[in-house]
């Protein structure tokens, strides 16, 4: 769903073994996007852009209550729950599984604060990954989420660009063995839930 004018709300996307440049549940120029869906299965997002996201604003809007699936697939250059150039990203969610991306974030805005947005990775390969990203505003209350033999850049809960809060409310669960972070950055909370199976010497999460 694409507006012009308006807002763009309960759209689907759904991919399977595609070859796709950009894709996104709604998208609005200057509006509200929101409830958008996208899944994305055994594809590959590429090209010139390749970028993916739940919920997408160009110029001013919110982004709230997105959600996108990336399965089996690759995304060349971004991925994220609800993106906006100018207003608040909020309950959006992404989740990764088996697939390679580049930079991945639960919330993206450039003007605007990211809250409350959830990121689950697994069995996955990125760069750096954000549970809230803005460039001027507070990133917190973000979750993100590590199963297994996840490989990631740089992992924040939050992240801004000016001086806003990136810390509070920002938690980071691992929940699986061999996964890797080159750091860990801006979480209020970590939590480490030992798999069954378990064993003396195991690693959960190595930073390196």
């Amino acid at each position: 769903g694409w507006a012009i004018e308006g807002n763009a709300t309960n759209n689907t996307v759904t991919a399977a073994n595609s070859d796709l440049n950009i894709v996104a549940g709604g998208v609005a120029n200057s509006g509200n996007v929101s409830e958008n869906t996208v899944e994305i299965t055994s594809s590959t997002v590429g090209d010139e852009y390749g970028m993916a996201y739940g919920g997408y604003v160009v110029e001013s809007g919110d982004a709230t209550d997105n959600t996108i699936t990336i399965t089996s697939s690759t995304v060349t250059e971004a991925a994220g729950g609800g993106y906006t150039a100018s207003g608040n990203v909020t309950n959006n969610t992404i989740t990764v599984t088996d697939s390679t991306l580049n930079y991945v974030y639960g919330g993206y805005t450039a003007s605007g604060d990211a809250s409350s947005n959830t990121l689950t990775i697994s069995t996955s390969t990125t760069d750096d990954v954000y549970g809230g990203y803005t460039t001027d505003g507070n990133a917190t209350s973000n979750t993100v989420t590590l199963g297994s033999t996840v490989n990631v850049g740089d992992l924040y809960g939050g992240y801004t660009a000016g001086s806003g809060d990136v810390v509070t409310g920002n938690t980071l669960n691992v929940t699986g063995l061999n996964n890797q972070a080159a750091s860990i950055q801006n979480f209020d909370t970590m939590n480490f839930y030992v798999p069954a199976g378990a064993a003396n010497g195991d690693t959960m999460l190595t930073v390196s």
